[in-house]
């Protein structure tokens, strides 16, 4: 018979005890049994964290070979794609023709070979955009639907027709999509000939999740941990190279998602791929052609600097037959030695050179001549390097990435013509109005538009503006110059927002107590709650610059 409480007696208080009261009271072999599943816990968590910093030292220092490699082929690349194009202008004989069409569209294939090895690296900047993730499965999937038809393979589609739009790099999501895909593939045609690929989309608490199922073999427990690692593969040779998964990792891995794998023996796998769900800013309207300066005038003087000979002869032959006066150097002295003795209307300058580098160079023609910094155009092998992507992210100027075409510096050099002098201006702040205070200002966001668009819009209103994509890149810049106020977005890969907020009150409390946020998180619990205990201002996405404009304002005043 249970026991029955009569509803004038309170039920029996429960008393708390301590886990030393605890554990007087349980037999000893019951403690030593707590006792080794706490170790076992322990060890797993050391064990998987030692794991996970395995793969992100093997990730860092092949990608560090990699951009390397890829680095030294994009001079002589660059060479032979411009040559091409220079000779098909030419009025050639048809075998001829025929002959430079082959040796451009092999050297074209070996460009896309050397941008695949710098997504492997997990260095080459990505080009995010708003995109519809449905979308771009279903356009990977209607490229392969007849190769995997053909094998016998059988497509299933369950696509969410209300998932939400995110900023990501679509050609390196598309990539992902084709190296999982292909994985599939080649796993259930080893397993039975043919096979049966689901393929789901859904929305989930702040990310998109993206489902690859097959029926193919499935993956041993062993391999598991392995099918990231670079160049692991289980394919014969020639069929493989084990970099697609190690790839995928790291496009993920750089849009701040994940990837797994779920997998039994003879069961088939499931890759998972989960991309947080970030709203793209509202830009401003672009100028009407009509509303821009005059186009580049024929007869301009341009100098050329980069110590590559195949890269300033290309340069010089097709600024020379758009009509301009080139002359070229191979270090950052004899550029020097030019300007002083030349004016030029133009300076393009590959970044890195022995000697001077084409940062300093740059830094010296700013104190020399500010209206030529503002007409430099920098080309690069080297746009992977987190040195020259912070450096093109201070500065202004346009940035060619080698192998380049030529209808790319046509474009460019027509941009920096096409740019007023750097003449006094009103600033933005006086033309609204606003009081006249200014300050040097740190960004931080990994999203490339959000920092451009900031450093745009707080550029206008005369503040002096650095960029950061990390909280850890932040720091740096913040232990190196003094800002008068912080832009700072709440989630972040690596050190978060709030994290690197709580180092600035050790560092720096009164840039602490100057720093804004911004979040695309408002409707996560964890923003949410950080949000309320929250005394500094914070701005959601999709920014409005008007609301940018006045925080940064009041902010700077209540410090002034």
């Amino acid at each position: 018979m249970g026991w029955r409480w009569s509803e004038k007696r309170p039920p029996p208080k429960v008393a708390r005890v301590s886990r030393s009261q605890y554990l007087e009271v349980l037999p000893e072999e019951a403690i030593v049994q707590l006792d080794r599943m706490a170790a076992v816990g322990t060890l797993v968590s050391s064990h998987l964290m030692q794991e996970r910093l395995l793969q992100s030292e093997k990730m860092a220092s092949i990608g560090q070979l990699v951009s390397g490699v890829a680095h030294e082929l994009n001079n002589p690349l660059t060479g032979v794609i411009g040559f091409a194009q220079l000779l098909l202008a030419r009025d050639l004989d048809e075998q001829t023709r025929r002959d430079v069409e082959i040796i451009y569209s092999e050297a074209e294939r070996a460009a896309k070979i050397v941008e695949n090895l710098l997504s492997f690296g997990r260095r080459r900047k990505a080009q995010k955009g708003l995109i519809d993730l449905n979308t771009l499965l279903q356009r990977v999937l209607e490229l392969r639907s007849y190769d995997l038809r053909v094998k016998n393979i059988e497509l299933e589609l369950d696509l969410d027709p209300g998932l939400p739009r995110t900023m990501a790099d679509p050609d390196q999501i598309q990539q992902v999509f084709f190296n999982i895909v292909t994985n599939a593939e080649h796993a259930m045609l080893s397993a039975h000939g043919k096979g049966k690929l689901k393929v789901r989309s859904r929305a989930d608490k702040g990310y998109v999740r993206l489902s690859f199922i097959d029926d193919g073999v499935g993956i041993p427990p062993e391999n598991l941990r392995r099918v990231f690692d670079p160049f692991f593969t289980t394919k014969e040779g020639g069929q493989g190279t084990g970099l697609g998964l190690t790839i995928s990792y790291g496009i993920v891995d750089d849009h701040g998602g994940r990837i797994r794998v779920e997998s039994r023996p003879a069961k088939g796998a499931t890759f998972v791929v989960e991309l947080p769900i970030v709203e793209g800013p509202k830009l401003p309207p672009p100028e009407r052609e009509a509303e821009r300066s005059a186009r580049v005038e024929i007869g301009s003087r341009v100098l050329v600097v980069d110590d590559e000979e195949n890269i300033l002869e290309l340069l010089r032959n097709v600024l020379t037959s758009d009509g301009h006066r080139v002359d070229t150097a191979r270090s950052g002295d004899e550029a020097l030695a030019l300007l002083a003795e030349h004016g030029y209307d133009l300076l393009i300058t590959d970044i890195k050179m022995p000697g001077m580098s084409g940062q300093a160079l740059y830094q010296r023609v700013k104190e020399m001549d500010s209206e030529l910094a503002q007409h430099t155009l920098f080309i690069t092998g080297d746009t992977v390097s987190a040195e020259t992507r912070s450096f093109l992210q201070r500065v202004d100027n346009p940035c060619l990435a080698k192998p380049f075409r030529m209808r790319e510096v046509r474009e460019a050099v027509d941009s920096l013509f096409s740019r007023p002098d750097p003449t006094p201006h009103e600033s933005e702040a006086e033309k609204t109005g606003a009081p006249g205070i200014t300050g040097r200002i740190l960004v931080v966001d990994d999203e490339d538009v959000i920092l451009t668009l900031l450093r745009s819009t707080l550029a206008a209103d005369g503040h002096t503006v650095d960029t950061a994509r990390t909280g850890i890149e932040a720091l740096e810049r913040i232990e190196t110059y003094h800002y008068d106020a912080l832009v700072l977005d709440i989630k972040l890969p690596g050190m978060s927002g709030p994290e690197l907020h709580k180092r600035l009150w050790e560092l720096d409390p009164r840039l602490a107590r100057r720093t804004i946020f911004i979040t695309g998180h408002l409707a996560s619990p964890e923003v949410r709650r950080f949000t309320a205990q929250l005394r500094n201002p914070y701005l959601a996405k999709p920014l409005q610059m008007t609301e940018v404009r006045e925080v940064v304002l009041r902010v700077l005043a209540d410090g002034a």
